[in-house]
C-alpha cells in the first residue's frame, strides 16, 4: 500500500514541469520551517490553530504528493519535512474536532437535539 502511494505520487509529480517542482519544493522547505517552532513548542500553537490551521493544512493537502515522494526512503519516525508532518497531524485533527464542538454548540444553543444513539435501552423500549 505504501509503494502504491509513492508510486501514485511519483507519477504526480512526473506530469509536472521541472520549474513547477522547484516551486513545491521551495514551497515545501518554507513550510517545513514555518512548522518548526510549533512542532518543538517554541511557538503557540494553540494561538495559530485559529488563523493558520486551514491554510497550513490545504497547503500540505495539496501537496502531499511531493511530500510522500520525498519522505519515499523514509525507514523512522523522522524524515524530510517531519515539523510538516507533526504540525500537520495534530492541526488537522483539531480541525474536525473544532467543526464538531461548533456544529454542538450552536444546535445545542438552538435547541435542537439529536436521537438517541441506535441499540440503547431507550432505543429498545417500548
Amino acid at each position: 500500500q505504501e509503494q502504491a502511494k509513492i508510486d501514485g505520487a511519483r507519477k504526480w509529480l512526473g506530469a509536472l514541469t521541472p520549474d513547477l517542482q522547484k516551486k513545491m519544493l521551495s514551497l515545501c522547505n518554507a513550510l517545513e520551517t514555518w512548522a518548526m517552532p510549533f512542532a518543538h513548542g517554541l511557538a503557540d500553537a494553540a494561538k495559530a490553530f485559529e488563523p493558520c490551521a486551514p491554510g497550513f493544512c490545504q497547503m500540505v493537502i495539496t501537496l502531499y504528493p511531493h511530500i510522500i515522494y520525498q519522505r519515499r526512503d523514509n525507514k523512522k519516525a523522522s524524515g524530510p519535512f517531519q515539523n510538516i508532518v507533526n504540525v500537520f497531524s495534530a492541526w488537522q485533527g483539531q480541525k474536525y474536532i473544532g467543526q464538531s464542538r461548533k456544529l454542538a454548540e450552536r444546535w445545542q444553543a438552538e435547541g435542537i437535539t439529536l436521537p438517541s444513539v441506535v441499540g440503547t435501552r431507550l432505543d429498545t423500549e417500548g
